[in-house]
């Protein structure tokens, strides 16, 4: 009875808008499942269509972009968030009755979810390739750095180190000459761009790497490491250094003796660097044009640089 009551709310709201022909279908298929289904089907089945029609209805709302009231969905990669949710606070500021909501979930779930028409703009935390055939905007550049806990000795490590460590070739940290303690490796999941651009820097293949923990965004990375003295995981320059500033101990190394920090990636010192994009399937209009002008402005470099990433000129 909830269900169906939801059910029917959800109806009005959706012909409010005009919309008919989806209702009438969903109603018709309802209507046959009376006849003759258990309980839990009909309860099960309901509950799925109010979800279908929240996303339906949500994604309708936002046709008629660029008007007051109209919301705004990123999703994506995990290193771009926190910065676009300062662009959106930024936006909105500006904008009186527009919203913009961020969703993290990795740069594969953004490019997935922009695909199947889920989001507006999709946050990739790595260059897009021309084959991909999509409209991406640079908003920063961004290092991505090997991390131990602050108690660790190490403070520097060779490519081959670091190759070594993820393939299982070194598994005691008394191996490269510091202490004797084994080796915690921390690897991010699958569809992060993270670790797509680490893999693809190390010439790592991802069934070659023996990991002991593997984790999702930044914030998993650097609270596993932090919580274990003995672990090694790669993560954001930008997301460390705000880290560190909150006083987590966690600590850079550096690579073939360039430090990682924000004068050398800027400088193209730093080698692992890579670009965090905007990304829309066309040239995008209206509320998503609006948003990316905003955020690839002038007007945005302080906050750019405040989350200690590189902002990036217009050419």
């Amino acid at each position: 009875t909830i269900a169906m009551v939801y059910h029917n709310e959800m109806v009005k709201m959706i012909e409010s808008k005009g919309i008919k022909s989806y209702t009438v279908t969903l109603v018709k298929t309802v209507d046959s499942l009376n006849k003759g289904s258990s309980m839990e089907e009909m309860i099960g089945f309901l509950l799925r269509k109010i979800v279908v029609r929240v996303t339906f209805f949500g994604l309708m709302s936002f046709s008629t972009v660029g008007l007051a009231g109209q919301t705004l969905l990123l999703t994506g990669s995990s290193t771009i968030a926190p910065l676009a949710k300062e662009f959106g606070k930024a936006f909105e500021t500006k904008n009186k009755g527009t919203r913009v909501d961020i969703q993290t979930g990795g740069s594969s779930r953004g490019l997935a979810d922009l695909r199947k028409g889920l989001n507006h703009i999709a946050m990739v935390s790595r260059s897009v390739k021309k084959e991909e055939n999509l409209r991406h905007f640079p908003v920063a550049r961004d290092g991505i750095a090997i991390i131990v806990h602050s108690d660790n000795p190490i403070s520097s490590l060779t490519t081959s180190q670091v190759r070594n460590i993820y393939q299982g070739k070194v598994k005691n940290w008394r191996q490269i000459g510091v202490y004797d303690k084994d080796i915690v490796v921390i690897h991010k999941a699958a569809g992060r761009s993270t670790q797509e651009v680490f893999s693809d820097y190390f010439k790592l293949k991802n069934r070659d790497i023996h990991a002991d923990i593997i984790v999702g965004d930044n914030q998993q990375a650097i609270k596993t490491v932090a919580s274990s003295p003995q672990s090694i995981g790669y993560v954001s320059i930008g997301s460390v250094l705000v880290s560190q500033k909150l006083g987590v101990r966690i600590k850079l190394v550096t690579i073939d003796g360039i430090i990682p920090n924000v004068k050398n990636v800027e400088s193209g010192d730093y080698p692992i660097v890579r670009e965090l994009n905007f990304v829309t399937v066309e040239e995008p209009k209206g509320l998503s044009s609006d948003f990316i002008e905003f955020s690839t402005s002038l007007e945005v470099h302080h906050i750019v640089r405040r989350l200690s990433f590189i902002p990036i000129l217009k050419r």
